[in-house]
């Protein structure tokens, strides 16, 4: 399976990926507000291994992306949809709903490719997967994220209180939410302000 955008193609990812993988989140300021340790390279080797395996268990609940650019066709960052997710459940009590999640080599970030991966996401999710909800979670302090999740039109929907460990202790978290009835509406008002233009 492969999704394509503008500039991107979000691939399924393959064994030589942990490479990249690696190096992506061995890099401290890409991992500053993600719960993960600095992996070892046997860790990144497993990681991406676990991934190739979810791929194939039915009914598949993950959806794990490469992030390459067209251009030069490099892998610069990962991205995931999951159906599985103790958040939601827990404050909903309900199902049917995926989380989003992206992560890109500095070098890829402010020039937009953030949100052309999770606004595939959200055309993939809500228009192939027939999935009602999708949500995201993200730190107060990481801006540029939250800024991504606004831009492609996800509500502030709760505030997570010491939810995360991450390295140094306790943080907040935000959660993000989009229906599919909110993206269908966006896309019929982009249409229509296209056709005004």
């Amino acid at each position: 399976m492969e999704l394509q955008t503008t500039r991107l193609r979000l691939r399924e990812i393959e064994e030589e990926d942990w490479l990249v993988f690696h190096a992506l989140h061995s890099d401290r300021e890409v991992i500053r507000y993600i719960p993960l340790d600095l992996p070892t390279e046997g860790e990144s080797q497993e990681r991406v291994a676990r991934q190739i395996e979810d791929a194939r268990r039915q009914p598949r609940r993950y959806y794990d992306f490469a992030v390459v650019d067209r251009t030069q066709e490099v892998v610069i960052g990962w991205c995931q949809l999951s159906w599985h997710n103790d958040v939601w459940n827990y404050l909903k009590g309900e199902t049917d709903r995926a989380e989003l999640s992206y992560v890109l080599h500095r070098g890829s970030w402010g020039q937009g490719i953030a949100t052309e991966v999770a606004q595939r996401l959200l055309q993939f999710a809500f228009e192939e997967m027939d999935t009602h909800h999708i949500f995201a979670t993200c730190l107060p302090t990481n801006i540029a994220s939250w800024r991504v999740l606004e831009k492609i039109g996800m509500k502030h929907d709760w505030h997570l209180r010491r939810y995360l460990w991450i390295r140094d202790g306790w943080h907040d978290s935000l959660l993000y939410k989009i229906s599919d009835h909110t993206y269908r509406q966006r896309q019929l008002d982009t249409n229509k302000q296209d056709r005004i233009q």
